[in-house]
Order: C-alpha cells, then structure tokens, then sequence
C-alpha cells in the first residue's frame, strides 16, 4: 500500500517503451499517477537506499549483465527493502522441460514473426530465455548480491517464476 506519500516510479531507457507504458497507464485509470522515467536499470539514477521496494517483471533478461542489475536494485532498497523479480524461467518436469526447449528454440521466435513479413527480428526472445538462468541460480545469485530471505514461487510449471529478496 502507498499510503499519502507513497509514490511508483517506472522506468525503461527506451521513449517508445515509456509511451507504450503511458498509454497502459492511460487506460487503466490509476487514482495514483505513475512517474515516468527513462533511465538505465544498469545504472539507476537514484541515491543509495531510497526505496522501500522495487520490482522487476520480463525485463532481468533482458540486462546485459544480470548480476550488476541485482547489484543497482538492491543499492537503491532501504534496508530491509523487498526486490521482486517476475522473469521467465525453465521448467523442473523432465518431459515438460524438454517440450518446452523445443517450444522456445522454434516455435517463439516463428510466432513472434507472423506479422513481420519475412523478418527475423524474434529470435532475440528465444536466445535470452535460453541463456537466462533458472530459478534456482537466479535465486542463488539474489543471495550473492546482498540479499536476504530469497524465495522463489514457480508458476505454471515453472515457465515464470517469482523471486522475492529483502536487502540486509
């Protein structure tokens, strides 16, 4: 809850992807307006220990460098501070891990190019949920960033996952 004072900044270091979120925004007709902020999660342009929660969904992928996006988000939590992560993951069933590989490796990167008239511009998706780690490393490497307290709910099947920390 935010209380009075609370406030939810957001941010991406692309203006199109700030006008896709204030259009989202728009529609959803928040009572608490959003600040806007394109910024870099690598290098994130606030003091050290100024929020009380930070929250990352389908964009920890997408880092250059995982563990130095851990590293800025918790600098930024106050102690005591929560990080939830909302990320893409690999399934533990055997059967279901490898059907999943095969689902990802050629049937994403082939939907996501329905529309784009022989362009390959898709394959970006496969490769970084291939390269992501799982849960369980993901968690591993919370621990080793200064977090707390990690948790780890897997969701459907393991496909997502959430991982939850709290700065020391």
């Amino acid at each position: 809850m935010l209380g009075e004072q609370g406030e939810v900044i957001g941010l991406d270091f692309t203006a199109a992807m700030l006008e896709v979120a204030r259009q989202a925004e728009r529609k959803a007709a928040l009572t608490t307006p959003i600040i806007w902020q394109e910024a870099d999660a690598m290098n994130l342009p606030y003091p050290d220990e100024c929020f009380d929660g930070v929250t990352i969904g389908f964009g920890l992928r997408n880092l250059p460098d995982i563990d130095q996006g851990l590293r800025e988000m918790r600098r930024v939590l106050k102690p005591g501070g929560r990080l939830v992560c909302l990320e893409l993951s690999h399934p533990t069933w055997p059967v279901f891990r490898h059907g999943h590989k095969l689902f990802v490796r050629f049937a994403v990167p082939s939907i996501g190019n329905l529309s784009r008239r022989g362009e390959r511009n898709y394959q970006w998706l496969s490769d970084s949920l291939q390269r992501f780690p799982g849960a369980a490393e993901l968690a591993d490497r919370m621990l080793q960033v200064g977090l707390k307290d990690v948790e780890v709910h897997r969701l459907s099947g393991g496909i997502a996952a959430i991982h939850k920390g709290i700065r020391c």
